[in-house]
């Protein structure tokens, strides 16, 4: 299954009705950020520590014409200190949860979540034992601050 293909699953557990406010905590420059936008009554906003990433959302979502629906703000997953709490209906940290961790995420965001509200989590994992070096090496790097 690829990247759309995940994506377009996620997305239909999202209860779409109503007009809805979403954060994509993590989002990088955003390409999880943007299929959200698209397919939802509502807002997202994307929330990741590099600058750089963020302004790519951003420059995506201009060129889309989604300026109103998808935006990107520079901070941390940790700290939320510019979003009011019982702001948003869904939480999306595609892919980012591993970064603060399942104890601490859920915990941390619940707070920002209206009532009623969820996350929707993925987070990449290794389930084989063996795994080929470029994967190893990602994984090995990945906390260690590779190119931002």
């Amino acid at each position: 299954m690829d990247n759309e293909q995940i994506q377009a699953e996620a997305l239909s557990f999202l209860d779409t009705r109503g007009i809805l406010r979403a954060a994509d905590l993590g989002c990088g420059a955003g390409g999880q950020t943007i299929a959200p936008a698209q397919n939802i009554r509502g807002s997202i906003v994307g929330l990741d520590q590099i600058p750089g990433f963020i302004d790519e959302l951003n420059a995506k979502a201009l060129n889309l014409g989604l300026q109103g629906s998808a935006s990107g703000v520079v901070g941390s997953m940790e700290n939320l200190p510019f979003f009011e709490k019982e702001t948003f209906g869904r939480i999306w940290p595609e892919g980012a949860i591993d970064a603060i961790g399942f104890e601490k995420g859920p915990a941390h965001w619940s707070g920002f979540l209206k009532m009623n509200g969820y996350a929707a989590v993925a987070c990449p994992c290794r389930l084989a034992g063996e795994h080929p070096d470029e994967v190893e090496r990602f994984w090995s790097n990945a906390d260690s601050g590779l190119e931002r």
